[in-house]
């Protein structure tokens, strides 16, 4: 009886040393697309920029821009924000919107506005 009882032990620890020795689960990549409601917006006018991040935790982005001081970003959410054009600008200018990845930054995303 013995003997089956330590048999029965040591194919429980057999078992459980497979599963642990198993290999991890892959992650699936992570992208970002981003769609801008238009891509020219005029003087105090705003546009908003939806992200639709493909990752299996569903996290969403943090939102930047450039030149930082050519407009205001509002209401950032994990998947959208607003960007509203500076008054009174007399020239051209293009600014890039760029979405990060919160699961892994090493992700972006950007798109611009003219």
């Amino acid at each position: 009886m013995r003997r089956v009882i330590i048999l029965v032990l040591a194919g429980l620890m057999f078992l459980v040393g497979c599963f642990k020795q198993g290999a991890a689960p892959s992650q699936a990549p992570i992208s970002i697309a981003l769609t801008a409601s238009n891509p020219i917006v005029t003087a105090g006018h705003t546009i908003t920029i939806m992200a639709t991040v493909y990752e299996e935790g569903n996290q969403g982005v943090t939102w930047t821009f450039t030149p930082a001081n050519f407009g205001v970003l509002s209401k950032p959410t994990a998947t959208s924000v607003t960007y509203t054009a500076p008054m009174g600008f007399v020239t051209s200018n293009t600014v890039t919107i760029l979405a990060t990845s919160i699961t892994n930054p090493n992700v972006t995303s950007s798109v611009q506005i003219s």
